[in-house]
């Protein structure tokens, strides 16, 4: 999923990056080096966990990613902000509770890789 999700962030750099900053969480003058940085971690993870290499370390770091999106997500509805995830560029759905509920779902994923990784 994260490869699927972070090739059209990359692709369109500059409208993920106000859809980072429709969050209201960073100051405006480090969004969008941060945008960049998370698209191409989306990037790297998607590709690691796809070839198997450094599985573990990848799978931990997917679920703090995860971790962070719930977090973001959770204090923008909060808050009444009233964006879209912007976790799929075609997405322009509002932010909702399905959002939270699917990241929690790829943590659940990346928990199983650690099992799988771990019981070998």
């Amino acid at each position: 999923m994260f490869l699927y999700a972070a090739v059209p962030k990359l692709l369109d750099w500059p409208g993920f990056s106000e859809a980072v900053a429709r969050y209201h969480m960073l100051p405006d003058i480090i969004t969008p080096v941060f945008a960049l940085l998370l698209a191409s971690l989306e990037l790297v993870l998607g590709f690691l966990l796809l070839a198997g290499i450094y599985t573990s370390l990848s799978a931990w770091l997917t679920i703090g990613l995860n971790v962070m999106f719930i977090i973001a997500m959770g204090q923008a509805m909060i808050r009444g902000i009233d964006t879209s995830c912007g976790c799929f560029a075609a997405s322009k759905e509002p932010l909702g509770f399905l959002d939270i509920v699917r990241d929690l779902v790829f943590i659940a994923m990346a928990g199983l890789v650690l099992w799988r990784t771990n019981e070998s």
